[in-house]
């Protein structure tokens, strides 16, 4: 395991002689460009206010139940509980966004979406 990152290291310590030319400079205004477009959308959609300057986190796939979604939405939980506990605590404004469907006869898959939609709702309802 060292090794593999002893060699992603050394390969991209090349990467330093091209830091000041302006090809290589990313400014990322095609991202917050893009952002502001997804939150215009969300806002049209959804009537959710969605800041464009927070890090968003995007999932559109199908859901299963051992899939990255059921990792997200407790680690979305856990977040809340940590803001929770320390409301003066630093964080970094992040939204999160999932979009997918279940097959229509994958329960659990569909428990998955409950419970995102119940963490959404708890989330935007509780006083903080």
């Amino acid at each position: 395991m060292a090794r593999v990152g002893f060699a992603i290291s050394k390969s991209c310590a090349g990467l330093s002689r091209w830091r000041a030319t302006a090809s290589f400079i990313w400014s990322g205004g095609d991202q917050l460009e893009n952002k502001s477009q997804l939150a215009h959308y969300i806002q049209e959609r959804l009537g959710i206010e969605v800041d464009p300057a927070s890090m968003f986190d995007v999932l559109v796939k199908r859901l299963h139940e051992y899939k990255r979604q059921h990792l997200q939405v407790l680690h979305i939980i856990s977040l809340l509980k940590r803001i929770h506990r320390n409301p003066d605590a630093e964080v970094v404004p992040r939204t999160f966004v999932f979009g997918g469907k279940a097959a229509p006869g994958y329960r659990m898959a569909k428990l998955i979406i409950k419970l995102i939609h119940s963490v959404a709702r708890w989330s935007t309802t509780t006083r903080w």
